[in-house]
């Protein structure tokens, strides 16, 4: 009966199968191997980046289309932004569309993950440090914009509700 279920199952495995190329595999081994390799405190950090960045995301993700135009287009509304508020450049000097990013007013995001790694360097707990890297946002302004004012705000210690 074994040998039947086994082909029974090898069956149905073929019926749902579809093939892509080889070069389309991820090699989970090599991921394994290199989250075994990496520092503690390097993965906690990352962790904690994505949590953070997930759940900021999350939570004001509807509020960005306040900021579309009837083009379908984003305004970056940021007094900080150069030229059409539609358009940024990118790295290959390219007028592009605007996307909008939630940027730090004043610090950045690592610079908030590395204080509280350095105020409970010994915590394994994932989740206390989380709620702790967001604890320290709420006293973080955090603004939409497009990425070339986003970094521009790192520098700016207040920015003023209008």
């Amino acid at each position: 009966m074994d040998g039947i279920n086994a082909i029974l199952g090898a069956a149905q495995i073929l019926e749902h199968s579809i093939s892509m190329p080889a070069n389309s595999f991820i090699d989970m081994e090599h991921v394994y191997n290199y989250v075994i390799e990496r520092d503690r405190r390097k993965i906690i950090k990352r962790i904690l980046t994505e949590m953070s960045q997930k759940t900021t995301f999350d939570c004001s993700s509807k509020q960005q289309y306040l900021f579309k135009d009837d083009d379908d287009l984003y305004i970056c509304k940021c007094p900080l932004h150069e030229g059409n508020t539609r358009y940024r450049t990118n790295s290959k000097g390219e007028m592009v569309p605007v996307t909008l990013t939630r940027a730090h007013v004043g610090q950045t995001r690592e610079n908030i993950i590395q204080s509280v790694l350095n105020d409970f360097p010994d915590e394994k707990d994932v989740i206390k440090l989380f709620y702790e890297v967001m604890k320290r946002h709420r006293e973080t302004q955090i603004v939409l914009c497009c990425r070339a004012c986003n970094k521009k705000l790192e520098k700016h210690r207040y920015v003023q509700k209008i």
